[in-house]
């Protein structure tokens, strides 16, 4: 099972959005959990979206440690996005699921991914 969270949100919304969507999903744990988007759709905080980034990172790194995550990872990042959360991760991500076919994908961001450790997932194959 995956789920994802919309996007940064901090780190207690990050807790929160996980541990309610447990209780949807009717299950103690998912296999995988995304940051959906990089760049914050709303920002209540007033914080950079690197330093949301950063935090939502944290908590995400917390339901892992928590065991309610078998994996974490990161939705539409780009190399820059990627940076920022590398910056302050104890865990790398473990996906990062970007938008990847014959016509449109990014070679640079395959290596950038590839040399962190990081899979690259297509969320749009043919």
């Amino acid at each position: 099972i995956t789920t994802k969270q919309p996007g940064p949100i901090g780190y207690q919304e990050t807790i929160t959005a996980l541990e309610e969507s447990l209780i949807r999903l009717q299950t103690s744990y998912v296999d995988l959990y995304l940051i959906h988007f990089p760049n914050p759709d709303n920002n209540p905080h007033h914080k950079s979206a690197k330093e949301l980034r950063q935090e939502t990172w944290k908590g995400m790194e917390e339901v892992l440690r928590r065991g309610w995550t078998r994996s974490i990872g990161v939705s539409n990042y780009g190399i820059s996005d990627l940076r920022d959360t590398l910056e302050v991760a104890a865990v790398s991500p473990a996906v990062n699921q970007v938008l990847w076919n014959p016509v449109t994908h990014d070679d640079t961001l395959l290596d950038f991914c590839s040399s962190e450790g990081i899979t690259l997932e297509a969320w749009s194959p043919l």
